[in-house]
């Protein structure tokens, strides 16, 4: 077994805005008997009353349900504002399991970096170097239990930091277990039991995600917090990822109903994404990726501390400028991995966009920005 002791007490003032966090909550009146309180911190999760702690400390914020930090504070000794032991199994602990979030704007090709960091390891029907990999948790689809994770109350952050740490305590069901990308048993979709036990099991935990993770300054606290967790984000010519939503559903219905990311939000982030440096956070840029695949793949398992070898390369081999595709499923037309000319995707934009669309993204200074940094054409 091991374990992780994570201890925060009142008097941490290193954390930015942990005063005044800490000034905030030491007026909150939670009304609660003793004995309730150590009933919530029995039926919460103990990542899940880790995460609560985490980002009241940021906010300030002690509406986190009943899983928040008040209550486990209460409960817990005297003079401590949260003490917590979170158990990570029999498996893999977490010094040695790597756990990697790939993210990025939809149609940025994250399901295939997704595959690509999973594709070195091997599945739990085979037994060694095992990987856990879930597709787009904190999706519409998920369902929790609602007092023990909301994402319209918590946000996606508590979810994440859970996944991280192989807890799935308060998940009914992800939506994301059912698809091809997400770790299976011997084809079957897991549940949260067994999810868990694979996920604690695991050498690898990798997930990727494609509504947050946009602006990664604003999960820095995540990535401090996990220091086992690489962040791939992954780029591509912002032109090329809005002409795909333009050409595919559902994205084409949202574009033109004015529902969905505009063109302009996609170079804001990535220029913003340029000036959070961090060690443990790597672009992985969509064109290197089909032009170059060996050499971005090699490249990306360096940074995230995984060796290339065999299974790697029959990953790419049946993946870019494959001979032939599986045919894909009626709901999988246009989002495979598998491509017999990868290259040719790289400037379908300029055919797609409007001349408007162009004038606006060629006097944007973010968009300009980040074609200068990624040599993308003008």
């Amino acid at each position: 077994m091991a374990f992780k002791v994570a201890v925060v007490f009142a008097a941490l003032n290193s954390w930015p805005g942990s005063a005044l966090a800490l000034e905030r909550r030491s007026s909150i009146q939670v009304p609660r008997s003793r004995s309730s309180q150590e009933e919530i911190v029995k039926q919460c999760s103990l990542s899940q009353h880790a995460a609560a702690e985490v980002l009241q400390l940021r906010s300030g914020d002690a509406s986190l349900g009943k899983c928040g930090s008040g209550s486990a504070m209460d409960a817990a000794p005297s003079g401590t504002a949260f003490m917590n032991l979170v158990q990570y199994g029999k498996g893999a602990s977490e010094a040695s399991r790597r756990v990697i979030w790939v993210a990025g704007f939809p149609r940025s090709s994250t399901s295939t970096v997704l595959s690509m960091v999973s594709a070195g390891q091997t599945s739990f029907t085979e037994g060694a170097e095992n990987t856990y990999s879930l597709f787009e948790p904190c999706h519409d689809g998920d369902q929790y239990d609602a007092d023990l994770m909301n994402l319209t109350r918590d946000g996606c952050g508590p979810v994440l930091w859970n996944l991280a740490r192989c807890e799935f305590a308060g998940v009914k069901t992800f939506w994301g277990w059912a698809d091809s990308h997400s770790t299976k048993e011997n084809g079957q979709v897991l549940d949260a039991d067994k999810a868990g036990r694979f996920c604690k099991e695991a050498d690898l935990v990798t997930f990727k995600t494609v509504d947050y993770g946009h602006r990664l300054r604003e999960w820095d606290w995540l990535i401090e917090q996990t220091p086992e967790m690489h962040v791939l984000d992954v780029v591509r010519d912002p032109r090329g990822i809005y002409a795909s939503w333009k050409m595919l559903e559902p994205f084409k219905t949202l574009v033109q109903q004015g529902q969905f990311y505009s063109l302009l939000d996609i170079c804001e982030s990535f220029a913003d994404n340029l000036d959070f440096n961090h060690p443990r956070v790597h672009h992985v840029v969509f064109e290197e990726l089909v032009q170059q695949p060996k050499d971005t793949m090699t490249k990306a398992y360096q940074l995230i501390g995984l060796p290339f070898g065999d299974r790697g390369q029959a990953w790419l081999n049946k993946t870019f400028d494959a001979q032939e595709c599986p045919e894909p499923k009626p709901w999988e037309v246009g989002y495979t991995d598998c491509h017999t000319d990868s290259k040719s995707v790289a400037d379908k934009w300029r055919t797609v966009l409007s001349e408007e669309e162009l004038d606006a993204f060629n006097t944007n200074p973010a968009c300009q920005k980040v074609i200068e940094h990624y040599g993308y054409p003008h």
